[in-house]
């Protein structure tokens, strides 16, 4: 990496002597991560009811700078949630699943992903499919 070269700058004095009056100044970045990733709360497995709501679920890692993140279902394509937070709201059978959380250093574009979150969705009895006898039924 090369740095930039200070400008050298120089301010006369009233006895008509120069001082150097260059400043040097160094900015670092210091970019990492993401590191070890948490979950808030750190329940990995849900059994949830038709229709229950599911609290949200918060993603976190060291990062620096802040991490970006994005949630994604096991099995699909693209992303469920562009943030930090899942939030499945009311459930439905289409909710169950596994997820997981993807966190992203934006400025190294290193990512780690965290553990797999699993929600079960229990159907009501009265939700069941009904099969029917088809040589039980007359014309």
């Amino acid at each position: 990496m090369s740095l930039p070269l200070p400008t050298t700058s120089y301010e006369k004095k009233l006895d008509g002597t120069l001082e150097d009056t260059t400043a040097i100044q160094f900015v670092t970045r210091n970019m990492h991560g993401p590191s070890t990733i948490t979950l808030s709360p750190s329940t990995t497995s849900y059994e949830k009811k038709l229709d229950d709501t599911l609290g949200d679920i918060i993603c976190s890692a060291i990062c620096h700078p802040e991490c970006e993140y994005t949630w994604s279902k096991v099995g699909t394509t693209g992303t469920v949630r562009t943030n930090a937070i899942l939030n499945l709201g009311q459930l439905t059978r289409q909710e169950a699943g596994s997820y997981i959380c993807t966190a992203t250093n934006p400025s190294s574009s290193t990512t780690r992903t965290g553990p797999t979150v699993v929600v079960e969705v229990i159907c009501k009895s009265n939700d069941l499919i009904h099969s029917y006898n088809i040589e039980s039924i007359s014309f």
